[in-house]
C-alpha cells in the first residue's frame, strides 16, 4: 500500500463539450451515469485510509456535476488535497470559480482544446475558446496551484504553440502536455490508426521544443507515452535534466487508484471498459480493500496490462522509466511494426 500516491474519482461522463477524441463519447456523455454523492464520499473515506493525499475529481466534465462543490469540501475536510481536472469552460464564470475555491480546492488541471476559436469549435463542437482563456485568467488571479494542459495530436502538433501563447497572455504559467491515446478498439470500433501519426508527434514536438521553451520560459512537462528509443537521445536527456518529462504512468508501479462512476476500480480513466474490481462487491472497507489489492489475481491483472511490448524492452536500461510506452499504442500496431517503421523513417 505504500506505493499508492494518487487517486482519481470519475464523478460523471456528461460534458459541455463534444471533443472528437473523447473516451466519454463511447457512452454518449450520459447524465444518468453520474456517481451518487454518497458513493463518492465512501470512496473518499476509503482512499483516505490508504494513505493517499491527493484525490483528483475528473469526468466527463466535473463542472457539470451537481455535487462538485460538496465533494471538494468533503475531501478538504478529511485533510486531503482536492484536485480538479476540467476543460475550464464553466470556470469563466468568476462566481462559480470562487465558490469552488472557497470549498477548499487545492489545485487544478485546466485543459485547452485548440489554438484558435476555429480550431476549438472544430475539435469540440462548441465556441468556447474565449471562455477557456477567461477561465485561465480567473484561476491565475487566485492563489490556487494549477497547470494548463493540452493533448497533442497529429492534428494540432503543428499549431499548438498558438494556444500556448494565448494561454500565457491570459496568465498561464505552468503547462502539461500529453499525447493522444486511442482506446476505441475496446468499444469494438474499426481500427484505422495510421502509424505515421507517431512520428508526426515525435518530430513535431522535437522541432517545436526550443520555441515552446521560449514561450513558457521552460515551465512545462511532457507526459510522453511512446517508447523512449524512438526519440532523439539528446532531447530526452535535456528534458530529463530540466524535469520537463514524465516517461511512465501510475500503472507501471501500481501507484494510483482510478474509480469509475459506478464505483468500479479501473486501470485508468481512458480504460473505463475494463473493471478490476468494484466497491461494495470486491471490497468495502480498508481491510477488504488491502486483501483485494494484494491478492495474486489483482496483481496479475496489472502485470498483464504492463507487459513490455517487445523482447528488446526486457534488456533496455530505460525500461523502468519507459515501460515500453502506453498500452493504447499496442492495440493498433505491434512493437516490431513500430520499430520497423522507425527504421524506415530514419532512412527517409
Amino acid at each position: 500500500m505504500n506505493q499508492l500516491k494518487n487517486a482519481w474519482i470519475t464523478v460523471n461522463r456528461q460534458c459541455n463539450l463534444r471533443c472528437r477524441w473523447c473516451y466519454a463519447g463511447s457512452i454518449d456523455f450520459q447524465k444518468t451515469s453520474d456517481m451518487p454523492v454518497p458513493l463518492a464520499k465512501k470512496l473518499i473515506d476509503l482512499i483516505a485510509q490508504t494513505g493517499i493525499k491527493n484525490i483528483a475529481l475528473t469526468g466527463g466534465e466535473p463542472a457539470c456535476y451537481e455535487g462538485l462543490g460538496e465533494l471538494i469540501g468533503y475531501i478538504s475536510s478529511r485533510g486531503l488535497n482536492a484536485v480538479l481536472i476540467t476543460n475550464g469552460v464553466a470556470l469563466s464564470d468568476l462566481a462559480f470559480w470562487e465558490s469552488l475555491r472557497l470549498q477548499g480546492l487545492s489545485s487544478l488541471n485546466l485543459s485547452l482544446k485548440g489554438g484558435s476559436e476555429e480550431d476549438y469549435r472544430k475539435n469540440t463542437g462548441v465556441e468556447a475558446y474565449g471562455q477557456t482563456l477567461q477561465a485561465i485568467s480567473n484561476v491565475a488571479s487566485s492563489d490556487i496551484n494549477y497547470v494548463v494542459s493540452m493533448v497533442l495530436s497529429s492534428d494540432n502538433i503543428g499549431t499548438y504553440l498558438r494556444a500556448v501563447k494565448d494561454a500565457v497572455d491570459f496568465g498561464g504559467k505552468e503547462f502539461h502536455f500529453s499525447f493522444e491515446h486511442d482506446f476505441s478498439v475496446l468499444d469494438e470500433n474499426e481500427d484505422v490508426y495510421d502509424i505515421q501519426k507517431v512520428f508526426q508527434l515525435v518530430d513535431g514536438f522535437q522541432n517545436s521544443y526550443e520555441k515552446l521553451s521560449e514561450i513558457t520560459k521552460g515551465h512545462f512537462q511532457l507526459h510522453q507515452s511512446l517508447p523512449i528509443c524512438i526519440w532523439d537521445k539528446k532531447l530526452i536527456q535535456k528534458l530529463t535534466e530540466k524535469n520537463q518529462i514524465i516517461t511512465s504512468c501510475q500503472l507501471l508501479e501500481r501507484s494510483g487508484l482510478v474509480f469509475d462512476t459506478d464505483g468500479s476500480l479501473i486501470p485508468c480513466n481512458l480504460m473505463h471498459q475494463v473493471s478490476v474490481g468494484k466497491y461494495g462487491e470486491d471490497f468495502q472497507d480498508i481491510d477488504s480493500f488491502m486483501a483485494f489489492w494484494n491478492a495474486p489475481e489483482t496483481k496479475e491483472i496489472y502485470q498483464g496490462i504492463c507487459n513490455y511490448p517487445g523482447k528488446a524492452c526486457h534488456y533496455c536500461k530505460e525500461k523502468h522509466h519507459c515501460g515500453g510506452g502506453c498500452i493504447s499504442n499496442w492495440y493498433h500496431y505491434s512493437y516490431d511494426q513500430l520499430m520497423e517503421a522507425f527504421r524506415v523513417e530514419k532512412l527517409l
